[in-house]
Order: structure tokens, then C-alpha cells, then sequence
């Protein structure tokens, strides 16, 4: 039995590039989808929670996990990755529904998360933003 604050990784795909016009992200956000088929079939049972960066802030990959499998998610993002996200983040941020806190787990320094920010990048799915 594992304690509250323990985290493992369920499994591995590899990223297939079987054309050379392919690029990664497509290639990994697949691998991705993968992945998360074959954790869904192995392990029904458990309340997952994805952590991933801004390459899989997508309305599909959300749905995908949401929608079809029931799990929650959080993603990251280094500033300016993408301009018009971090523009409405920014936006977000001066407003009155954002929390700013000195430390999150144990990581050092600054961290800000906003909840709902479902007019970030025009999607109408909610998500909760974090940097």
C-alpha cells in the first residue's frame, strides 16, 4: 500500500517516428494517448491525476482525459511558450481570482495558479493554469 505523498509512473511508450515527415509533438502527444489507453486498462480503479507541460494543453487531450477516462489534470508552462496563453494569463493574473504562493510541494520559489481559466487561449474547457 502506498502512502498519500508517493508517486510512481505506470508505465512507458515510446515515441514511433515510422515517417521522417513527422514531427515530435505529434508524435508525443500520441505516445501520450497511448499510454494513458493502456494505464486505463490495466488500472480502472485508480483516481489519476496528470501532471504534463503546455504541450498537451489541448481541448482533445483534456477531453481525452476528462471525458472518457475521469481523471483530473494540471499542466505547466514556462513563460512566453506560447504568446497568446501567457498573454491571457497575464491578464488572469492581475485579476481578482488568481492565488500567488511562495512555495507548492517542495519546490523552491514562486509559483501562481489560477482556477477556471477558461477564456485562456479561447478554449471552453476549464483548466486550472499554474507557472
Amino acid at each position: 500500500m502506498l502512502g498519500d505523498s508517493v508517486i510512481i509512473s505506470l508505465g512507458t511508450e515510446f515515441i514511433e517516428n515510422e515517417m521522417e515527415d513527422v514531427n515530435k509533438q505529434d508524435c508525443e502527444i500520441n505516445a501520450a494517448k497511448r499510454l494513458l489507453r493502456k494505464i486505463k486498462k490495466e488500472y480502472p480503479w485508480l483516481p489519476i491525476g496528470i501532471q504534463a507541460d503546455a504541450l498537451y494543453t489541448t481541448e482533445p487531450f483534456m477531453k481525452l482525459c476528462r471525458e472518457k477516462y475521469h481523471w483530473e489534470y494540471i499542466f505547466t508552462q514556462k513563460d512566453m511558450r506560447q504568446k497568446k496563453l501567457d498573454e491571457s494569463f497575464e491578464r488572469i493574473k492581475a485579476g481578482d481570482a488568481s492565488t500567488s504562493q511562495i512555495r507548492i510541494c517542495k519546490e523552491k520559489g514562486n509559483a501562481f495558479y489560477a482556477n477556471h481559466v477558461e477564456e485562456v487561449a479561447g478554449k471552453n474547457r476549464a483548466r486550472t493554469a499554474m507557472r
